[in-house]
Order: structure tokens, then sequence, then C-alpha cells
């Protein structure tokens, strides 16, 4: 949980909690992502080629060996000069999958700091900063995995993660399906202290938002 909330500025609030080792997360996510990638290209030969886009800019690339560079200094840069948590996101398309990156988090809060809560509608102290990748079907979040899809990746992350990540499948309120890998606090952690967090103001523009 986080504690001592106030205000920075209007799209910016301070809360004391746990702080997450960027470098570490990205690293290791960069890392599974492209282990993931290579098998997946060898599984369905006949996908699409690779491509990865930042969502906010919404421009989609081919994603070639500096890609990952280019992800992590996007993430470095936004949390070197803004953001601790922010739900921003890369979007990597690869075989019949599709991953999002959420390396400063899924959370944000929203409102102003006296009634704040988290944009799942929780108090703001419950907001969770912890980095997070999703795993999805290439057509999107709401579409469901085929049954080959689903027993590649189960096998692959039953044997292949690196100690300290945990991964669960989800399903979402549109019956699709994704596979969540979690970035925890225990391995991944870098103490406590004071983190900058991304705040809308007014709840209206949250359902504008891209989504997760």
């Amino acid at each position: 949980m986080i504690r001592k909330l106030r205000d920075l500025d209007e799209s910016t609030v301070l809360a004391d909690g746990p702080l997450f080792d960027l470098p570490k997360a990205l690293a290791c996510a960069l890392a599974i992502l492209r282990t993931l990638m290579q098998r997946a290209q060898m599984r369905f030969p006949d996908s699409d080629p690779p491509t990865y886009m930042f969502a906010s800019e919404g421009v989609e690339l081919p994603f070639e060996d500096e890609s990952p560079g280019y992800i992590a200094w996007t993430f470095e840069e936004c949390k070197f000069t803004r953001y601790d948590v922010a739900p921003l996101y890369y979007e990597v398309q690869f075989g019949p999958f599709m991953a999002h990156l959420y390396l400063l988090g899924f959370d944000c809060l929203v409102g102003p700091t006296i009634n704040c809560q988290t944009r799942f509608e929780l108090n703001w102290d419950r907001l969770d900063p912890t980095p997070l990748m999703l795993i999805m079907p290439r057509e999107g979040l709401t579409e469901a995995f085929e049954q080959e899809e689903l027993a590649f990746l189960t096998k692959h992350f039953a044997g292949s993660l690196p100690a300290g990540v945990i991964w669960n499948p989800t399903e979402t309120e549109e019956d699709g399906s994704a596979l969540a890998i979690h970035f925890p606090h225990a391995a991944f952690g870098k103490g406590e202290g004071t983190m900058r967090i991304y705040r809308i103001l007014d709840v209206s523009e949250l359902l504008q938002e891209q989504e997760p």
C-alpha cells in the first residue's frame, strides 16, 4: 500500500511506497520477450513479421535488432524526467501474439487528492506500482487464445521464467484472455521512498485512454 498522498501538479501526485528497479525489470522483461519471440517464430512460422509501437504515438514499426533499446530508452526517460508510476506501454506483435509492456506499472490515479482513486476505482492507497507484461492474442485483448497458442504459452512460461517472476492467466471483462507476467517488489524492488504517480483529474479523460 502507498502512503502520504500529496499534489505535485495537475497530472502528478506524490506518495510514499515501494520503489522498483526499472533497469532490472527492463532487462528481465526484454529478455523474456526476446526468447518468447524467437520460439514463437519457430512454432508459428507463417505469422506476420513482428512489429512494435509506443501506444500513445500509435505508429507501428518493424521490430528490429535495435528495437529493445528504443523501448528501454522510452521507459528510462519517462522515469528520469516525469513519472515513477504510469500506465504507459509498448505494444509488440509477434507470431499469433501481442505483448503490452507496462514497466512503470499498470495503474494510475484519478481525481483530486481529497478523494483520489485508482483507475480500477479502489481507494488511492491500494494503487499497485508493480511492473507488468501482458501477453494476449494478436487480434487484441477481447479475443481468446486458440488451444494450440495457449498450450504453447503455458509450456513456455512454466519452464523458462527467471526466479522471482510470477505469471498467471487472466480473463477480461469481454471474455477474452491474456497471460500476465508480474515483476514483484520482492525480486525487482529498490526499497521504499517517494514516487511520482500519473494522475488524471477528470474521470472522462480516463475513458478516452487507449485500452490496456
